[in-house]
């Protein structure tokens, strides 16, 4: 009987412990937070795969020309696809890997210091980015934020670090993981 008492005591013990972290965590979350940095966590991988969706979009435009151009009589809209086929081959050769990931990172580096969190007490949410801004809610369970935004679930953010003025989480967006870096305002 005396470790059944001790078992629930350790038991409530931990419960309380676990529930005032959480209330610690939605406590020192609450604020406006700035977005200092933004890091791919898998960079490469990403870019890639928008290399690849852009490359295979125009491979299969330029086959759908193709079988178009073995189907049209008339001269003159054989001579515009041809154009447009050109059009597009030209523009796949203009764009490559490393200009992809130029453009990914110069995009993450254009929101630090422009994009803004808000969280507040009743589980409002909103994110800034000079003067647009959207809102909706979020629920934290854990090291997890449930954002919610026009009644669609968003973003699921995971706490990696959270302290008085610092707050660093991952969110995976599409096909990219992202690491970002927050200082309260």
């Amino acid at each position: 009987m005396k470790r059944l008492f001790l078992y629930i005591c350790i038991l409530f013990s931990v419960s309380v412990f676990v529930g005032s972290c959480n209330a610690d965590k939605n406590t020192m979350l609450i604020g406006t937070w700035v977005l200092k940095n933004a890091e791919y966590e898998n960079l490469d991988q990403f870019c890639r795969q928008k290399y690849n969706t852009f490359s295979d979009g125009i491979d299969n435009s330029i086959k759908m020309i193709d079988k178009e151009l073995s189907t049209i009589i008339s001269n003159d809209e054989k001579e515009k696809l041809r154009r447009k086929r050109q059009n597009l081959l030209d523009s796949k050769s203009e764009v490559n890997l490393k200009q992809i990931k130029e453009s990914v990172l110069k995009q993450a580096e254009t929101l630090c210091n422009k994009q803004t969190f808000t969280f507040e007490e009743k589980g409002k949410f909103s994110i800034r980015v000079d003067n647009d801004a959207v809102n909706g809610t979020y629920k934290i369970q854990g090291d997890t934020i449930q954002t919610t935004i026009e009644n669609q679930i968003s973003d699921v953010y995971f706490i990696k670090k959270i302290e008085t003025n610092n707050l660093e989480l991952s969110v995976s967006l599409q096909d990219a993981k992202l690491s970002l870096t927050l200082s309260k305002q």
